[in-house]
């Protein structure tokens, strides 16, 4: 599994620490906004969104397809000292426990990509919905497949902590796209390296708006990032997504 396979380096490439620090400055107005008590974070990984919820005051839990990464997160918990539920679970599946649970659902950090057909979105948003309070909010956070369909930029983003190389890239295709993950020893001469694949859906904001709408959530805001910027296709780098339980 892609997360298992690089959870040993996913804190590497941008400090959790640093994650922390921004999902608070970016999370913190929603949260007072609509007085949010309970938090889901969906594909919580090494537990950044949810410390930061929890740092907040939010009482949180983490979902999270990969075992190594779940174990990483609670760890960095317990070190904390912060009490977050981390669970193996899957967003298209029934979740005991959860229904009419959350004040916030968070699905950030483009996890919703990785559903990579309309059937398991439909599925996802579905529960969602069921495991929100009345007058809950979901949040989705992913990129701007808008327009990295339309560059079709293959390199993402290189990162160098001096002991590795951490190269990120795409391969194209019709709806779907292969991120890459090149970890590359950083030494002279022959270096060892790795790499790690994982399908992502490139969905445009039309096509999750309209299930979102089918299921029956309301207030559906649309913006290029968390401090309220209009969405713009061809420039964004990100779509944020809100929309509310009535």
């Amino acid at each position: 599994m892609f997360y298992d396979e690089i959870s040993e380096y996913y804190d590497q490439m941008i400090p959790i620490e640093k994650r922390i620090a921004n999902l608070k400055k970016n999370l913190s107005p929603i949260l007072k906004e609509y007085d949010i008590k309970t938090a889901l974070d969906v594909g919580s990984a090494t537990g950044a969104t949810c410390t930061a919820l929890a740092e907040l005051g939010v009482e949180t839990v983490g979902i999270e397809l990969s075992s190594k990464m779940i174990k990483i997160a609670r760890d960095h918990a317990s070190q904390a000292g912060l009490k977050i539920r981390f669970k193996r679970a899957d967003m298209t599946e029934n979740q005991p426990g959860f229904e009419k649970r959350f004040d916030a659902i968070l699905v950030v950090a483009n996890t919703i990509s990785h559903l990579l057909d309309k059937k398991s979105l439909n599925k996802a948003i579905a529960n969602f919905k069921k495991w929100l309070t009345p007058g809950g909010i979901l949040v989705i956070q992913l990129l701007n497949y808008h327009r990295i369909f339309k560059d079709r930029k293959r390199i993402v983003k290189i990162y160098n902590n001096e002991e590795k190389i951490f190269i990120r890239f795409y391969d194209f295709g019709k709806d779907l796209i292969n991120f890459n993950l090149l970890t590359v020893e950083n030494e002279p001469g022959v270096c060892d390296y790795e790499l790690s694949s994982v399908p992502l859906r490139g969905w445009k904001a039309n096509e999750i708006i309209d299930v979102i709408k089918r299921k029956g959530l309301v207030s559906i805001k649309k913006r290029g990032n968390f401090k309220g910027a209009k969405f713009d296709p061809a420039n964004s780098n990100d779509l944020i997504l809100t929309s509310r339980k009535k």
